[in-house]
């Protein structure tokens, strides 16, 4: 089971992924919460749409035609390469020649020092034509590699998808390598002064919305399929949900299950039935009804629920294996004694051998049983062949570990299994977790590991078989993890039909891709060879379960399901339930002045702090506004005849105003929600005037005709003492009459003096606040219905407000942004979170300033920092000092690395996001930077080096890392004197505690009062093994920015050997449970001496290193063993003694037991 938040992030599967070279990145959002069902069948060959084209980039006019969509074979050139020669002479950024791939021209940019770091090589990928007017925006899949001429395995690829913009050309990796790497001459990325990129774009898709910059993308128009909304962590069970509906047995299945209410004999007015509990055929039922004949993303919320499913489950990513098991047991048991019984063994269900075969006497003992799936070992194994072999490998029992053979006594003899059978549709899941024992927690195998389109497993059927069943496999699915034990995200590559496309099923998303693709993010990365070396180069995504179809039956197991295949009651109950659900209630929005009141920015009302009204529908009554104004009473206690409604439109420019007259009495409802394309937001005036105007008219006129002659104004007034903006009313106006006598009404809105003076502006836009004339007409000066008016006073020369003038002040308000700052120390977290009010255009010296201010230390030794998406050898990375970036491309760099840790808490929050709020400053969770406190200059780091070294506290008997600075041309013994210089300090200040430490003798240590560095030693260690010691006149150049150092202090009689009998040895942690060894936490060095036992030495390893970090119980149940070049593994007994003489290869070894603790999966009855 994984435990871990999720990034929905559309990079979800790339680290250090920004905008572009000079320019934030754009996210595109899924729609709401689908309401009705359209009945356009999936498994059409075809499907027939409607578009909207221009005859010519520079046409004004459109046509409109008909298309029919067909499945397209992929591009042949889908792929360019780029040859860079003289690259040591290339300083500055620059782009390579242009390229033609999907007919349009690519170009990629190069930041050579860097694009906002020093230490990394900056690429973005640049798109030509979209800078041309009118040009559609495009949705881009494409995978940058920098190639290694030496070890083409070892190139570096990074994946990423990105909507192509007017504002956003440019797309790609701030950090995409590491520079020490990449000008490595033994590494092989530059050969002969030339560097080569690759770039492979899958995917090219235009943008199907009618505004342009803004991506509707229409999964179903171009795959035929949709896709799953993510409840918050639910990326797992959307991806195996997709995978179950492709299997058309499983499906019909389904479909044929009995529900609580099949037998209801269709009662459409059986009010007891409607309100049935939903139960877990059912809801998946109209789940994949929605999915078979839906257009829009499709909601699982009834599923979870039917499962049992509270708020914390929907949070917690489980594992999708576990689900897979839990969810077909389920199901199997409600399929008994039903049309459908059998269906999931038939399916998922095959059988294993297990046998000992005596060698020398013929006796064999064998047992039966049945798999629904297999788990195959990563970790150790290249491929899935490989796999397999570990998987039915032989064990021969011989010597202490004979077998009992019945009637023949103590017999050597070999033990292991074959398949008898394999099912329909293999379900393989890999072994991407395992479990660290020192942790207490699982990590993440990432090691390079391949599989075939096609397998052939008869290799490992046993003898007895039915060979006449093929055992020739073709793959159909895989489902992907991406990220690490701590971040992740699930999504799925499918191929629905034998010979059709691969799919990729990413949540809300489902698009189109290649099986070059599907390999790229399935195989993960190497982990012996050149890769190693660049642990931060590692690749996060790979395959976690696999979905194999027997080849002969993949027709069957994959043909479409037609309509009239579903039974006629389940299609009846659900499309009479959609109905229901769809007409029993009108959802819609009221705003009133009320909630105008709460707003102090631009436009007037933030719909997603308005909550929905559900209007109760009637057949028996007239479905019309006044009807509504009925309903409205209820909910506001306001008379029909004071009420007076408006819709709310989105004009051209993306603000809220009130259309251009009220809604009249006769309007039909139908007629509304056509208005409104399903989204009613209307605004309901209030008259509180004390007797009718006229007759029974609480409202004055405004008329329902052209031309018009009165309208509706709202009405702001802004403070620039208080730089405050309040609302203050509304009122109809006539157009023909002169703007200055509106002011009396304005001064006593505001409260002042009836002959003030008054500025009076027009709020058109966020950006746009025009001044308006008042001995003008409101006509002349255009001010028409829904306007608002901005007012303030006049402000004299001597008064020195920061923003005299409304124009200024929403200027400011247009730029402002509120920033959570975090304190980094030592890659932690430290202090509390803190905000500041700043503008976007904040320069970064200005912003380390606001934040030196505020807790009061030099801003000179602020450097901010960013986090990326996925952990390699730094958490938090910096930001390099520029002050021509803004803050708001600063944040925008970071976006998606921010998105993807803070993800879980934006979703719930994003799910009721309007139209308007784009145009409001949202102060979101996503606006947060954070920052360290060095011990010297910014402006120094570049001649300096920093190291964090981990030590050994001798006070606290914990492990701490210190960070170091050094002059990039120094040496070991530099590094090891600022060290010293640091920890003699902190020795200093926690000598104090040293007299309560000397309370238990047998754990105290010397410590001296100053450290020398001949006596201590830096170790330079390799996947939690001690690689080499460090010498003191090495250059600081040998060291790469990927090493893990750890300083040993070489204090106390366990750390400093005797000149005879005594001998310093490496002691690990280690697991080898699996078969393979495996390393964990943090070695270190330990006296070995002549003559002592086993229990002698673990009590002297806990005494000295362990009694601060295990308790005695846990430590007991540790084994001491001796490694030998990491593949023979010794267990020593307790009456082992230790004998004087060099441990060449050898190490000493404790062993932790694998005791994983997963939280099952529980899914309701």
């Amino acid at each position: 089971m994984i435990m871990s938040q999720e990034n929905n992030n559309i990079n979800s599967n790339n680290q250090n992924v920004v905008g572009g070279a000079g320019e934030g990145g754009e996210v595109a959002e899924g729609g709401g919460e689908e309401e009705v069902v359209n009945k356009v069948d999936n498994n059409s060959p075809s499907t027939m749409i409607t578009t909207t084209t221009n005859t010519s980039p520079s046409s004004s006019s459109d046509t409109t035609t008909t298309t029919t969509i067909q499945p397209q074979p992929q591009q042949q050139q889908t792929k360019f390469t780029c040859t860079i020669t003289n690259y040591s002479t290339k300083d500055t950024p620059f782009y390579t020649t242009s390229e033609t791939v999907w007919g349009l021209t690519w170009r990629v940019y190069i930041f050579p020092k860097g694009n906002t770091s020093q230490d990394d090589l900056s690429l973005f990928l640049d798109m030509a034509e979209i800078k041309q007017p009118n040009f559609l925006c495009q949705k881009v899949n494409f995978v940058m590699e920098i190639c290694n001429q030496k070890n083409p395995e070892a190139s570096i690829k990074k994946i990423s998808e990105h909507i192509f913009t007017p504002k956003s050309s440019d797309w790609g990796f701030n950090k995409f390598m590491r520079l020490a790497d990449l000008n490595n001459p033994n590494n092989g990325f530059i050969k002969d002064d030339t560097l080569i990129i690759t770039v492979q774009i899958y995917n090219v898709i235009p943008e199907s919305n009618t505004h342009r910059g803004v991506f509707s993308y229409n999964s179903k128009k171009l795959t035929g399929f949709v896709g799953l909304k993510n409840q918050g962590a639910t990326c797992y069970m959307n991806s195996l949900l997709q995978a179950l509906y492709q299997i058309s047995p499983f499906r019909k299945a389904v479909y044929e299950l009995p529900t609580s209410s099949s037998s209801s004999n269709n009662n459409q007015n059986n009010n007891q039935n409607d309100q049935t509990e939903i139960t877990i055929p059912l809801a998946l039922q109209r789940l994949f009804y929605k999915m078979q004949f839906g257009t829009n993303t499709v909601s699982t919320k009834e599923l979870t629920k039917s499962f049992g499913w509270g708020t914390h489950d929907i949070f917690t990513q489980h594992d999708v294996q576990e689900l897979n098991r839990v969810l077909c047991d389920n199901l199997n048991d409600k399929m008994k004694s039903t049309k459908a019984e059998g269906t999931i063994d038939k399916l998922f269900r095959g059988k294993i051998k297990n046998f000992i075969k005596c060698e020398k006497v013929k006796y064999e003992s064998t047992r039966e049983e049945f798999f629904y799936d297999l788990s195959l070992n990563v970790k150790g194994c290249s491929n899935i062949l490989a796999s397999f072999g570990k998987y039915t490998e032989i064990e021969r029992l011989d010597g202490s570990n004979q077998y009992d053979a019945e009637g023949f006594g103590l017999q050597d003899a070999n033990k292991g299994l074959r398949f008898l059978s394999f099912p329909p549709v293999l379900h393989l899941q890999l072994k991407r977790f395992e479990y660290d024992p020192h942790r207490d927690s699982n990590v993440k195998v990432n090691d390079k590991y391949t599989f075939p389109d096609k397998l052939d497993l008869s290799p490992y059927l046993d003898e007895g078989s039915d060979k006449s069943i093929s055992s020739i496999y073709r793959l159909q699915g895989v489902l992907i993890h991406s990220g690490d034990i701590h971040n992740g995200h699930y999504y799925a590559f499918i191929r629905p039909s034998k010979t059709g496309d691969w799919l990729k099923f990413d949540d809300e998303d489902v698009s189109k891709c290649s099986f070059s693709q599907v390999c790229d993010e399935s195989f993960g990365s190497e982990v012996e060879g050149q890769v190693s070396r660049f642990p931060s180069l590692r690749n996060f995504t790979n395959a976690y379960m696999l979905i194999y179809l027997r080849e002969k039956e993949m027709d069957e197991l994959l043909k479409p399901i037609p309509d009239c295949e579903i039974p006629e009651h389940l299609k009846e109950r659900l499309e009479n339930e959609e109905k229901r659900v769809n007409t029993r209630f009108l959802p819609l929005k009221i705003s009133t002045d009320e909630d105008f009141v709460n707003s102090h920015s631009f436009d007037l009302v933030d719909f997603s702090k308005i909550s929905f009204q559900n209007i109760p529908i009637k057949t028996t009554e007239t479905m019309n506004i006044s009807y509504l104004k009925k309903q409205l009473t209820t909910i506001f206690g306001v008379p029909p005849e004071r009420q007076r409604l408006w819709i709310w439109a989105i004009r051209k420019n993306k603000s809220y105003r009130i259309d251009s007259r009220p809604e009249s009495d006769e309007t039909s409802l139908d007629e509304l929600r056509s208005k409104c394309k399903n989204d009613i937001k209307l605004h309901l005036e209030i008259s509180y005037i004390p007797r009718p105007l006229n007759g029974n008219e609480y409202f004055q006129n405004i008329g329902t005709k052209e031309p018009k002659e009165y309208a509706l104004v709202f009405l702001k007034f802004y403070d620039p003492q208080t730089k405050s903006l309040s609302f203050v009313g509304s009122k109809v106006i006539d157009i023909h009459s002169r703007v200055s006598l509106l002011m009396p009404l304005l001064c006593q809105l505001a409260r002042l003096p009836s002959n003030q003076q008054l500025l009076l502006f027009e709020e058109i836009s966020e950006q746009q606040i025009e001044p308006i004339k008042p001995n003008e007409t409101f006509k002349k000066v255009e001010i028409g219905n829904g306007d608002i008016i901005v007012f303030q006073k006049p402000i004299s020369i001597i008064e020195n407000y920061l923003y005299p003038t409304a124009i200024q002040y929403f200027s400011y308000i247009h730029h402002r942004i509120i920033v959570h700052f975090k304190q980094i120390e030592n890659n932690n977290i430290c202090g509390d979170v803190f905000t500041l009010e700043l503008s976007k255009e904040t320069k970064y010296s200005q912003i380390t300033k606001a934040i030196g201010q505020y807790i009061q230390v030099d801003s000179n030794n602020i450097r901010l920092m960013t986090i990326p998406r996925l952990s390699g050898h730094d958490l938090y990375n910096p930001i390099k000092p520029n002050d021509n970036i803004p803050l708001s491309d600063i944040l925008n760099s970071t976006v998606n690395n921010y998105s993807y840790s803070f993800s879980i808490n934006n979703n719930m929050n994003n799910m009721n996001i309007n139209n308007n709020n784009q145009n409001q400053n949202q102060n979101n969770s996503l606006d947060q930077l954070f920052f360290e406190v060095l011990s010297i200059p910014v402006s120094e780091c570049e001649n300096n080096r920093n190291f964090r070294i981990t030590w050994k506290n001798p006070f606290t008997g914990s492990h701490e890392k210190v960070s170091i600075w050094v002059k990039r041309d120094g040496t070991i013994g530099d590094l090891k004197t600022n060290f010293v210089n640091i920890v003699d300090k902190q020795i200093e200040r926690q000598s104090e505690q040293r007299h309560s430490l000397e309370k238990d003798k047998d754990k105290m240590m010397i410590v001296p009062k100053s450290l020398d560095i001949n006596k201590i030693k830096l170790l330079e260690v390799r996947y939690h093994k001690i690689d080499k010691e460090l010498s003191n006149e090495m250059a600081l150049g040998h060291i790469m920015d990927s090493n893990t150092l750890k300083m040993e202090l070489m204090i106390g009689p366990d750390s400093v050997p005797k000149p005879t009998g005594e001998t310093l040895v490496q002691v690990v942690h280690f697991n080898n449970d699996s078969g393979m060894i495996s390393y964990y936490g943090i070695p270190f060095l330990f006296v070995v001496r002549a003559g002592d036992t086993v229990p002698t030495v673990r009590s002297r390893i806990y005494q000295s290193h362990l009694y601060n970090e295990v308790s005695q119980n846990e430590f007991q149940r540790w084994k001491l063993a001796v490694i030998t070049n990491d593949k023979q593994v010794e267990f020593l007994q307790d009456d082992v003694s230790f004998k004087d003489g060099s441990w060449g290869n050898s190490i000493l070894g404790l062993h932790h037991p694998s005791l994983p603790v997963q939280k099952a999966i529980k899914i309701n009855k």
